[in-house]
């Protein structure tokens, strides 16, 4: 991918642009025709200096693509940045906090450790309770639909 609006997006790391797919010798005119598009905006999600992805948007109308979107892209891209710094941290924290050797011979800390897997094991049981009841409904759902029809 070294040449078209892709191509120089991921190279640039900068967003590309095509107001028309009749005029712009940076696409095949004959291919997006076929496709019925004529106008792209191709958008990097950059984290630092690294590509983590881009978007292609396709218009069948030409100049489709303004300011306006151009912003929202740039706001959609900071939020998937955002998540997977988050998803990063995550990843990055341990869960459960480890144990010296001296704390696990000891016995009295073992009482609390047991109440912090307590603790963090709650939320779990209740996100699992919760996803059984969802998916009681839908079957109670399906059954009603069923014999409806």
């Amino acid at each position: 991918m070294h040449s078209g609006l892709s191509g120089a997006c991921v190279q640039s790391k900068m967003w590309q642009r095509c107001d028309d797919t009749e005029t712009d010798s940076r696409v095949d005119a004959e291919v997006c025709r076929d496709l019925g598009v004529r106008s792209i905006l191709v958008f990097p999600v950059v984290r630092d200096s690294e590509l983590l992805g881009v978007f292609e948007i396709f218009s069948p109308r030409p100049n489709a693509f303004t300011d306006r979107e151009i912003q929202t892209l740039e706001a959609l891209s900071r939020s998937i940045v955002n998540n997977v710094n988050r998803a990063d941290d995550v990843l990055a924290t341990p869960v459960l906090p480890s144990l010296s050797a001296t704390e696990n011979s000891a016995g009295g800390d073992q009482v609390d450790e047991v109440d912090h897997l307590q603790t963090i094991s709650a939320p779990i049981d209740d996100a699992s309770a919760h996803d059984s009841n969802l998916a009681e409904e839908d079957v109670h759902e399906s059954e009603v639909l069923g014999s409806a029809g």
